[in-house]
């Protein structure tokens, strides 16, 4: 696989998890016969290359939101689209949701209001 540049604002990985139980417990996953916390180097680059795409159809999926409902403001669409992404079965953290919310917001700012 290519290596890929991930920003460092990009969410590292899955929050620490919790098993029941009164003795203390470590979230791992065995991948290659080796024991794992959070992402590979391969799957995290995966994550950030499917978050990467989203965010540009989030983006034109946002701006057309925006014209169509101004009255909802930023912060309103913010909302909506994280709940919006939420409701969907795809898997996404909520640090991934977060980071991309915020990233197709910001583009805003660059897309002029007649393209869609």
């Amino acid at each position: 696989m290519t290596p890929v540049d991930i920003p460092e604002d990009f969410p590292r990985g899955p929050g620490p998890g919790a098993v029941a139980g009164a003795q203390p417990k470590m979230l791992l996953r065995r991948v290659d016969g080796q024991f794992v916390s959070g992402w590979t180097e391969e799957e995290l680059a995966t994550r950030y290359d499917v978050c990467a795409d989203f965010v540009i159809q989030l983006t034109s999926y946002a701006r057309r939101k925006l014209d169509a409902h101004p009255q909802w403001g930023r912060a309103g669409l913010e909302s909506r689209l994280a709940a919006g992404i939420r409701a969907k079965p795809w898997g996404f953290t909520e640090a991934e949701i977060s980071w991309m919310v915020c990233h197709a917001c910001a583009g805003l700012e660059s897309i002029p209001p007649d393209s869609s």
